[in-house]
């Protein structure tokens, strides 16, 4: 793989038989555009056919409403045009509409960010779907808890949400996903072709046939010594603050803030970062969505309150910023 050329249509790429090409999605740096050989983007397809068994021709019905630009949307082209799938029309949205196409039938596999599947779950999509991948960002624990209620609540034909989900783990680099878990356990599972390690904590990728040769991740995880290929993710390096000596993953302070179910705090509403410190280095900071760039300080003393009472001294948000959020097109939070 290298940076390079500007990334064209995935599915006239793919028809010319060249490099293929993909844009990371910016949200932990600049974009920028990773070339691939064709024959390491089959094998990424083939190990993922093979992990979740998935079948070849036309019947197969799949449906992806990611960005075509990122490396989902793309390599969700590229699958279909390898495996011969019947690849259903999506328009990129964070809320995506199920196409008419698909109402009279199932859906083998959707592919979408937590956010989508947020959405897909609430209308009532996902009685339509067989499998659903959902990637690109962590899950929500209240998504996830919501999901799991789904599949064990029995409706009028007296079962639960017959859709198979899977929470992924990969990035543009490694061509996608590179593992994953199913809900409610948090261990992720390498997929065929691909070997884990960690190196002073963090994630190390090597998968040879997808030219991912030795990869040293920002993902901070444990390895589990006792099943080969197995791990546990603890958050991002890039977004770990460093407050008086003290290393907090802002992801793990956010799953819980959002297991209180408070509307203040609610999924998508606010993040946690780090901000520069006079005494402590860095400080822990509180940002919540304020879409007419609002500033109001009640709402955000009860923000500030309400970490409080739910996080631990030092680990409690000591300020907070009121900001209009912004997103990526594949619907993933831009940190600022």
């Amino acid at each position: 793989m290298s940076a390079g050329r500007q990334a064209e249509c995935p599915k006239t790429e793919w028809q010319h038989g060249g490099l293929l090409t993909a844009r990371s999605s910016g949200s932990t740096g600049a974009p920028k555009t990773v070339v691939f050989q064709r024959q390491h983007v089959i094998n990424a397809i083939e190990a993922s056919a093979e992990h979740f068994g998935w079948a070849m021709g036309p019947d197969f019905i799949a449906w992806c409403p990611l960005s075509l630009e990122g490396v989902g949307g793309r390599m969700f082209v590229w699958r279909a045009m390898h495996l011969g799938w019947t690849l259903l029309p999506a328009v990129p949205s964070m809320r995506p509409d199920f196409p008419a196409e698909a109402l009279a039938v199932r859906a083998n596999l959707v592919a979408a960010t937590p956010h989508q599947a947020q959405h897909l779950y609430a209308s009532g999509a996902l009685e339509r779907i067989d499998q659903l991948l959902i990637g690109g960002a962590p899950m929500p624990p209240a998504l996830e808890q919501a999901l799991l209620q789904g599949q064990q609540d029995a409706g009028p034909d007296g079962v639960g949400l017959a859709t198979r989900i899977h929470h992924t783990f990969g990035m543009t680099e490694t061509l996608t996903h590179i593992a994953e878990r199913n809900l409610g356990n948090p261990a992720y599972r390498s997929l065929p072709g691909v070997s884990l390690s960690s190196r002073e904590g963090q994630l190390v990728i090597d998968a040879p046939n997808r030219g991912v040769h030795e990869l040293l991740t920002r993902d901070e995880v444990e390895i589990d010594p006792t099943h080969a290929g197995r791990f546990f993710w603890h958050g991002r390096t890039d977004n770990a603050i460093n407050s008086d000596g003290l290393k907090i993953h802002p992801e793990q302070l956010e799953d819980r803030l959002i297991e209180a179910r408070n509307s203040i705090l609610a999924p998508d509403r606010f993040y946690i970062i780090g901000r520069p410190h006079a005494e402590t280095g860095e400080q822990v900071t509180l940002v919540i969505d304020c879409p007419d760039q609002e500033r109001d300080e009640g709402r955000a003393k009860e923000a500030l309150a309400v970490c409080r009472k739910i996080l631990d001294g030092p680990t409690a948000p000591r300020a907070v910023e009121c900001r209009e959020f912004e997103w990526t097109a594949s619907g993933k939070l831009l940190r600022r």
